[in-house]
């Protein structure tokens, strides 16, 4: 009867932990104008020649009472500490992949289906997540104001 105890202890164990690694990580990023939140599923899927990649939602926010520019080469997710990669939106291939930057009008909200490619196996464990955006870079890019 112990035995069984402690069999079904460890099921328990490993269906929670197979459970947390499945589950969708919500990271943010907040600066005066932009509020910045990915949902990001946390493991590494097959992509192109030996490259994984990650998938995700973002949502933009405007917080201001101004347009604001958001380009998602500036915006960053960084896996592990030491893997960065650039965001892509993740479309079909007859639609404009990536504009470069765009401005998002005061008060409103953007989302977007987005990956990040990384060049490790997909078996790469992922144990941490994080955002960075390039908001220098950004300030100085061109535009075009998003209907």
């Amino acid at each position: 009867m112990k035995s069984l105890i402690t069999i079904a202890c460890l099921v328990l164990i490993f269906i929670s932990a197979t459970s947390y690694a499945m589950k969708i990580h919500t990271i943010r990023i907040v600066n005066k104008k932009l509020e910045i939140k990915a949902d990001v599923a946390p493991k590494f899927k097959s992509f192109n020649n030996g490259e994984s990649k990650i998938e995700g939602r973002i949502t933009i926010i405007n917080r201001t009472s101004t347009a604001q520019k958001y380009g998602n080469k500036y915006l960053k997710l960084i896996v592990n500490e030491n893997l960065t990669a650039r965001t892509y939106k993740d479309t079909i291939a007859s639609e404009v992949i990536d504009i470069t930057v765009i401005e998002i009008k005061p008060h409103t909200t953007l989302s977007l289906p987005v990956y990040w490619v990384f060049n490790v196996p997909k078996q790469t464990e992922v144990n941490s997540l994080r955002l960075s955006l390039d908001e220098d870079s950004l300030e100085n890019a061109e535009g075009i104001t998003r209907p």
